[in-house]
């Protein structure tokens, strides 16, 4: 899906489009496959202009992380403005003012094992689909400093899916609060295919290369922008305008 159409879909329920901040976009699958990744992540920004002056260490700590969102591998920066650090700064430099759109498969809902076990006795935890402005900071989930992640440190609405099968479902049990439904990664070094216990509502990578490319954006952002807050937009894939 293009930039243009996603903003569409956003704007189409009432959301806001950023056009300084961070765009975060869930798309929740209309296929209900138990235990698959099969939702989306779509990121979408235009790269903060760097500032007149800004410190060796934060000039390197900014290319290293543009760089890692596009996976082109870590150009030694010299520090100095030699030809490395001149190439990085043309790079950054060149497409300031276009989104940048990324795209990595998630999951938006609980996996099996918490779907028929839920941590909650209301029921499994189940993102209500909207947009929560300003709900999501950077952290380490459960406090794992080896597990960065998006933390939720705003009230979000959920729903609570307690009959007990396979199927993550909208149910008529709502809550509105803080349910420590963090944005994270399943397990470092490895692609998983089935979601398992590594999500109880949350929404989570399957690899943790993309999420590690979601965080670069986020620090990015907080490095240049100051941005401390994230906001998050869960859209129905049926609520998509394509055109």
């Amino acid at each position: 899906m293009i930039a243009p159409s996603l903003i569409k879909s956003v704007k189409g329920r009432g959301g806001l489009w950023f056009e300084d901040k961070v765009n975060l976009v869930g798309i929740r699958s209309t296929s209900q496959l138990p235990d698959r990744f099969n939702d989306e992540l779509h990121i979408v920004f235009k790269r903060p202009a760097l500032p007149n002056k800004i410190d060796t260490m934060t000039l390197q700590q900014t290319l290293c992380n543009a760089l890692s969102i596009y996976r082109m591998g870590l150009i030694t920066v010299d520090g100095i403005y030699g030809n490395e650090t001149k190439d990085a700064l043309n790079w950054y430099n060149s497409d300031l003012h276009n989104n940048q759109h990324l795209v990595f498969d998630i999951t938006t809902v609980p996996g099996v094992v918490m779907l028929n076990k839920p941590i909650n006795p209301k029921g499994a935890l189940v993102m209500k689909p909207g947009q929560y402005v300003d709900a999501y900071q950077s952290g380490y989930h459960k406090g794992n400093k080896l597990h960065p992640a998006l933390i939720q440190c705003g009230k979000i609405t959920v729903y609570r899916d307690n009959d007990k099968d396979d199927i993550a479902e909208e149910t008529n049990l709502v809550e509105n609060g803080l349910f420590g439904a963090n944005i994270h990664g399943a397990k470092q070094d490895q692609t998983r295919d089935r979601i398992g216990a590594y999500s109880a509502g949350c929404q989570v990578h399957n690899t943790w290369d993309n999420l590690l490319t979601m965080m670069s954006v986020v620090y990015l952002f907080e490095g240049l922008k100051k941005q401390n807050k994230f906001t998050y937009t869960l859209l129905r894939e049926s609520e998509l305008i394509l055109s």
